[in-house]
């Protein structure tokens, strides 16, 4: 058998070594800079505070969100109700081209359906109006413009 020529103090230094490693694992180093443990992972209260920091950022920010997109003013929903009113306008048209005079009664299918109300001036003259969530469109034959009026 060999015979070990090494220094005895030499292995018991080691094994001193060891034992003080060994004994280290797991305390708790605290610093000015910051609180660790030995495997570098920070303590659990640390990361749940920092989760909910950041839940708690999440939700201010979603409270104070814009949207990118402009939003719709009155007139923009008012526009087909105004396009229904102005075809149904020019099947009146149609109308006093081929007789010669405005009818006495509305005949126009899209007039009916949007629910327009016509009225009769006298025979070259009428009125159209319908009513919609903003106001009341009344388009007027003699100054030939649709016009929203009060709800």
């Amino acid at each position: 058998m060999a015979e070990n020529k090494s220094n005895p103090n030499w292995n018991v230094g080691i094994e001193q070594a060891m034992q003080e490693i060994e004994g280290r694992r797991g305390t708790t180093v605290v610093t000015s800079v910051s609180v660790m443990n030995r495997n570098h992972s920070l303590p659990n209260w640390f990361q749940y505070s920092l989760v909910g920091l950041l839940l708690l950022i999440a939700v201010i920010e979603f409270a104070r969100y814009r949207s990118p997109h402009a939003l719709a003013q009155d007139r923009d929903f008012e526009t087909g109700a105004r396009v229904g009113l102005l075809m149904v306008a020019e099947d009146i048209e149609r109308v006093r081209a081929t007789e010669g005079r405005v009818p006495d009664k509305l005949e126009s299918a899209l007039g009916k359906v949007l629910g327009v109300q016509y009225r009769k001036l006298d025979d070259e003259s009428f009125e159209l109006s319908l009513d919609t969530d903003f106001g009341r469109l009344v388009f007027d034959d003699y100054e030939d413009a649709v016009k929203m009026t009060g709800s």
